[in-house]
């Protein structure tokens, strides 16, 4: 056999291994968008901006508001939705990894109720999962609880405090 062939027979299945591996290191982002008159948004153009590293993607959602951008390489991303050339909403600092694909949404109509000076929505907040959101809730609301009873013990201390000044001694 001679050795061109030989090598040619090592190398290309040694190139075909590594290059499916390098597949294995991409993600992908997707979601649906919806105007503001709560109906799924055609051809909004979703902009997809790499932070950590320079990069930038472009792509349009479809006649039922979906958008999908595929092979994107791992990092954190900006997302915008532009209608008409205008930045109607954005969402910052999406961290994708490897496995299941990153599923972002878009809610024009809850966006422009927010504006409007109407009571925010739960999407709201986007940049946190429903479980982060409620693991919030719960920690300020212990923290109210915290500081209503640091409040009632001090009004007890404050009023034995004037008591002993005033020299009061049975209350």
């Amino acid at each position: 056999m001679p050795t061109a062939l030989r090598k040619v027979l090592i190398v290309l299945p040694l190139t075909l291994l590594f290059s499916i591996a390098c597949w294995g290191q991409t993600t992908t982002i997707e979601g649906d968008i919806k105007g503001e008159d709560g109906k799924p948004l055609k051809d909004a153009v979703v902009k997809i901006d790499r932070k950590d590293i320079k990069g930038n993607y472009k792509v349009k959602s479809d006649k039922k508001g979906h958008y999908l951008y595929a092979g994107l390489p791992i990092g954190t991303y900006k997302i915008t939705v532009e209608v008409d050339g205008k930045e109607k909403d954005s969402m910052d600092n999406v961290r994708s990894t490897t496995g299941d694909s990153k599923v972002v949404n878009f809610n024009l109509q809850a966006n422009a109720a927010a504006a409007a000076g109407g009571a925010p929505t739960p999407e709201a907040d986007r940049s946190k999962s429903a479980a982060e959101r409620a693991a919030d809730e719960k920690k300020r609301k212990d923290a109210e609880a915290q500081l209503a009873k640091n409040k009632a013990l001090n009004d007890v201390f404050n009023a034995g405090k004037d008591a002993a000044t005033a020299k009061i001694w049975d209350a």
